[in-house]
């Protein structure tokens, strides 16, 4: 059985205010967040937590990463789930050194197409 994701988006990021064809198309699919604020945050992964997801897919950058995880063990309830960055920010270090191919890369379409896939 596919693994259950969520999406969470920086709603301030230059791609995700581009409507990005990939991100709307998942955003879709799937349980997605663009909170505005820390406590929309916290809200929002509380849901994702009481729906059972169990892949939290990041999309931005390091920033936007860094709030997830601060935020998670204040807000979910249950085993954490399994991270997966959509690198959309200006440098996303800390994708690359997840093993994405370099620094500053953008988000590439197939990131997005791989986590449809794998949502079944």
């Amino acid at each position: 059985m596919a693994p259950r994701i969520g999406i969470i988006s920086n709603p301030r990021s230059s791609s995700h205010r581009a409507g990005q064809a990939g991100l709307a198309e998942a955003a879709a699919r799937l349980p997605h967040a663009a909170p505005e604020s820390r406590e929309a945050l916290r809200a929002a992964l509380a849901g994702f937590a009481a729906d059972g997801v169990e892949v939290l897919a990041v999309h931005g950058g390091d920033g936007t990463l860094r709030e997830v995880l601060s935020a998670l063990p204040q807000a979910w309830a249950g085993p954490m789930p399994a991270i997966a960055p959509l690198p959309a920010g200006r440098t996303n270090l800390a994708a690359h050194t997840l093993g994405y191919p370099a620094a500053g890369r953008r988000e590439d379409p197939t990131d997005l197409r791989r986590l449809l896939a794998a949502a079944g």
